[in-house]
This record gives C-alpha cells, sequence and structure tokens, in this order.
C-alpha cells in the first residue's frame, strides 16, 4: 500500500507504481466495485482484519460475443461495448479524458488492443 495517490497524472508518472491506499480500495478495484457500495453492504467490517470474510459484487463472465462496435461516453464516464445486431454485451465505468488532456469527438477505428496494459502517461 502508499500513503497517497497524487491527483495530478504528471505527478502520477513519476510514481514508481500505481498502488492502493487502503484495502477497501484493492477490493473495490479487484472485484469492479465504487468503493463507498462495497463499505455499504459490509456495514461493521473491518476490512483490515485478516480472515475477515467480504461481500463483493459479482462482475459475471468474461464477453465471450465479438464485440462490433465501441461506444465511449463521456458525459456517462462509461464505454459499451455492442455485438454485430446491435446488442449491449458489455459496459464499463471509465475516465474519459480531462479539462488538461481531453479525449478526442467523433468516429474512430480501434487499430490495436492491449491486454492488461501498464499505466501511462503521454
Amino acid at each position: 500500500y502508499v500513503a497517497s495517490i497524487p491527483e495530478d497524472y504528471s505527478q502520477k508518472a513519476k510514481l514508481d507504481r500505481m498502488g492502493y491506499t487502503s484495502v477497501t480500495e484493492a477490493l473495490a478495484e479487484r472485484f469492479h466495485m465504487d468503493e463507498g457500495y462495497l463499505k455499504s453492504i459490509n456495514k461493521g467490517l473491518d476490512f483490515n482484519r485478516p480472515g475477515t470474510i467480504v461481500k463483493v459484487a459479482n462482475f459475471g463472465m468474461l464477453v465471450s460475443t465479438p464485440v462490433a462496435r465501441i461506444v465511449a461516453d463521456k458525459d456517462k464516464k462509461e464505454v459499451f461495448a455492442y455485438d454485430a445486431g446491435g446488442k449491449l454485451v458489455a459496459s464499463y465505468p471509465a475516465t474519459i479524458g480531462s479539462a488538461d488532456t481531453p479525449s478526442p469527438t467523433g468516429i474512430h477505428t480501434v487499430s490495436r488492443i492491449a491486454l492488461d496494459p501498464n499505466y501511462t502517461y503521454n
């Protein structure tokens, strides 16, 4: 764990690694949950006690359906994946750009895919 993570992305880029500041942050990230929701469904638990049984979201199976279209919705802060027939097959929360580094708007083509990428900045 680390004491804190800077808000500024250029400062984040200088870190050796993007660690977690707490057990709840690590669990929320691992199980694709909001940290507040994780705490709310585990009222009164000591997350720092080894062996504690914790309730988490069942995030389901990995998507095996071929994805034909991806929509990144900046306002909703979500990414949606659709099959060739237009059926929603996956959705994920996402941080899409910022005031300093706004994401482009428009229609774009995916040119490559990085599985489990490292955090990079610039």
